[in-house]
């Protein structure tokens, strides 16, 4: 039975593209509860979809805002969270299809395991189960590869488009793609031109609505200071694959470093291709760590060199060294090496950190709600879950103001109107670095309050 579903897999794409789908969606089910996701932008995704499905007018998450992922949330705002991450789990799913048939296209063999690498990223799990954009990006961006493998690069365009429609730095795809292609196929400038300007006016097309909100003030960004060293570092390895990932990866390399020393021809890898992609799947993995170092805020804006490294690996590695470093990534999602042994991997760490956050944002509402009227309570990272869950933006319970952090000019308003102040601990120090303003002397700490142990 085995044999004859694997030698199915290995004749038909379709067949392929299903199995490893739906594996990937069935893998995401029992995690798409508990609220919409740790980071609190997945949140004000909610909260913008909301508003775009009852007013019709176009308003971003973040800047510069990710219109295609934010008007498909909007159809279906009112279903929670089980429907919301259902559907980046569905992506999650197109994802890791597209790519077993991207792998199967140019290396023959090795798809399975490479795709249950991607699937089991860490940073790639834990995104695939919340309402964030990440992973329609990857979704769309794969599927687009996959149609441009098979010489269609009018389709091709109009997904990578659609991907940067879900998240603008998507575009930087189309230079690795760009090259697989011409790598395949010879340079076809006819072709590359169909691919080139379908992929711009897909993309410019679905940042229309940006641009009559906002103008071309979307095209922003905003700056919170740069990160220590040590948690760049850490996001750039451990949170997105894992203690065991970390382990793979670097084993592998060493391996790789002892073999090159010895002069030793690797004569057994995954694929059986005789020319090589690998410094294609370079090009990638270049384009996304340096724009990561202009802003390395968030691990997750690393999501899109994930496959290019397990490509790397595959044409780079023994074979053996490869499926092992594949299984051990995967593996990161759902154990990870502690003092006591093995301890809960990244994805149950994640589950469970949702199910807290959630009830202490419960907690921080109920609070709110206890204290004097003309009272203003600044909740900062906490203030999007706490909007989603009272149904409104910026809101007011009982006379007490929720928001999100004070400026100059809100603060001399409330000192105006003698307004008490509660502010849940650290983000004192968030919002007087956010505004420049000295706030320790007039405000109160609500020491009750304090997130340390379940704050993301």
């Amino acid at each position: 039975m085995l044999k004859k579903l694997s030698q199915i897999i290995a004749e038909n794409d379709l067949a392929l593209f299903s199995f490893a789908a739906l594996a990937t969606l069935l893998s995401r089910i029992p995690f798409i509860s508990y609220g919409y996701g740790v980071d609190p932008d997945a949140w004000r995704v909610v909260s913008v979809a909301r508003t775009l499905a009852e007013t019709g007018q176009y308003v971003f998450a973040r800047i510069p805002g990710n219109p295609l992922h934010e008007y498909g949330t909007a159809l279906v705002h009112n279903f929670g969270p089980m429907v919301m991450n259902g559907q980046t789990a569905l992506m999650s799913a197109i994802a890791v299809g597209s790519f077993a048939l991207v792998v199967k296209r140019i290396w023959g063999r090795g798809y399975l395991i490479a795709s249950m690498a991607l699937a089991a990223t860490p940073v790639v799990f834990i995104n695939s189960v919340s309402t964030m954009d990440y992973i329609w990006a990857l979704g769309f961006a794969w599927l687009g590869c996959y149609s441009l493998l098979k010489d269609k690069p009018l389709v091709a365009g109009i997904l990578i488009g659609l991907a940067i429609g879900c998240r603008i730095t998507s575009g930087a795809l189309i230079l690795p793609f760009g090259l697989l292609y011409v790598r395949l196929y010879g340079w076809q400038t006819r072709q590359l031109l169909i691919l080139g300007l379908s992929t711009v006016l897909t993309g410019a097309l679905c940042f229309v609505p940006n641009y009559q909100s906002y103008g071309w003030a979307f095209f922003d960004f905003w700056e919170r200071g740069y990160p220590a060293p040590m948690t760049i570092a850490k996001r750039m390895t451990l949170y997105i694959w894992g203690r065991f990932g970390v382990l793979a990866l670097g084993g592998a390399l060493v391996v790789y470093l002892v073999l090159r020393l010895k002069g030793t021809v690797i004569q057994s890898r995954i694929y059986n291709q005789k020319q090589s992609y690998a410094w294609i799947w370079g090009v990638g993995i270049a384009l996304y760590v340096i724009a990561y170092f202009r802003l390395p805020h968030d691990q997750a804006y690393l999501i899109p060199l994930v496959p290019f490294v397990i490509l790397l690996l595959g044409e780079t590695m023994e074979r053996r060294v490869f499926q092992t470093a594949c299984v051990m990534i995967a593996l990161s999602s759902f154990l990870e090496p502690c003092r006591s042994g093995l301890c809960a991997g990244d994805i149950f760490m994640d589950r469970a950190q949702r199910k807290a956050e959630i009830e202490f944002a419960d907690k921080i509402l109920e609070f709110g709600k206890a204290l004097p009227e003309n009272s203003v309570l600044v909740s900062a990272w906490w203030h999007p879950k706490l909007s989603t869950l009272a149904g409104d933006s910026t809101f007011t319970i009982d006379g007490v103001d929720f928001v999100y952090v004070l400026d100059s000019t809100l603060l001399e308003k409330y000192i105006a109107d003698s307004t008490a102040l509660y502010f849940i601990p650290r983000v004192i120090a968030f919002n007087e670095e956010y505004y420049n303003l000295q706030l320790k002397d007039i405000v109160t700490s609500v020491v009750e309050l304090d997130d340390r142990n379940v704050s993301w």
